[in-house]
């Protein structure tokens, strides 16, 4: 593995392994995760929340924070106390766990064609990576398309010229934050939660959704706008196409 990479590269693996952590309480997690996604300095590299902070944003008490924080410390943040005066307590992920994370986010990479898919404009044919296989029965493929693949050359179609390549489908595992963001943002925008919206599915061992990616954007950004007229195409091919669990399949 290379040298380290910026901690804004890598949060998102790192809030992934954080959540799926069976050892910390659910209470833990959520105080680790607001620590990083509300007050981690990416320049300075570090976060400095006081107790008194965290446990009224959380609802909890500083005794709650104080055992969260004797949970974390060494395996997911290195922390350097505070005097409680004008020196806070200090947080910054621990090498350990940035390692890893940094570690999931090179294999990602490496298997991205597989599980990261851009949903490109329906102009005819379709490329994938060289590999031993037969050709597809399909016309205009070159290989056998993944399920993912060929439901978005499909929700492409009728959209030709228009710039969507940016936005890719990531599965959601039901289980993680990210999902619970998705659906607070689809509520936002007038839609119904994630699991009114779209089914459910079965991948990799893990159930939960595609979707333009793994969280949503910052509120009020044009990514998000894009995200979320990504998944009302997403609904429209779905009712269009519904998967086979719903027409009484597998």
């Amino acid at each position: 593995m290379s040298a380290l990479r910026p901690f804004r590269e890598i949060q998102l693996q790192w809030l992934s392994q954080l959540v799926q952590d069976q050892e910390l309480s659910p209470r833990t997690i959520q105080v680790a995760a607001y620590i990083v996604l509300e007050h981690y300095n990416h320049r300075l590299a570090k976060a400095w929340p006081s107790f008194d902070r965290i446990s009224k944003a959380l609802g909890i008490t500083k005794k709650t924070v104080q055992r969260a924080i004797s949970e974390l410390k060494g395996k997911w943040f290195e922390i350097t106390h505070g005097n409680g005066l004008r020196h806070s307590t200090e947080y910054v992920p621990s090498k350990q766990s940035h390692a890893a994370a940094q570690k999931l986010r090179e294999e990602q990479e490496e298997r991205k064609r597989d599980n990261i898919v851009s949903l490109r404009p329906a102009k005819g044919g379709q490329s994938c990576p060289e590999r031993e296989t037969n050709p597809s029965a399909e016309e205009g493929q070159d290989c056998p398309p993944t399920k993912a693949k060929k439901q978005n050359k499909e929700i492409g179609a009728g959209r030709a010229g228009s710039r969507v390549s940016e936005l890719r489908l990531r599965f959601v595992p039901t289980s993680i934050c990210f999902a619970r963001e998705w659906s607070d943002r689809l509520e936002e925008a007038g839609l119904p939660p994630l699991g009114r919206l779209l089914p459910e599915e079965r991948h990799d061992g893990k159930r939960g959704f595609w979707l333009p990616d793994l969280h949503p954007a910052p509120r009020g950004s044009d990514q998000l706008a894009a995200q979320i007229e990504a998944v009302k195409r997403l609904t429209r091919h779905v009712s269009a196409h519904p998967p086979q669990s719903a027409r009484g399949g597998l």
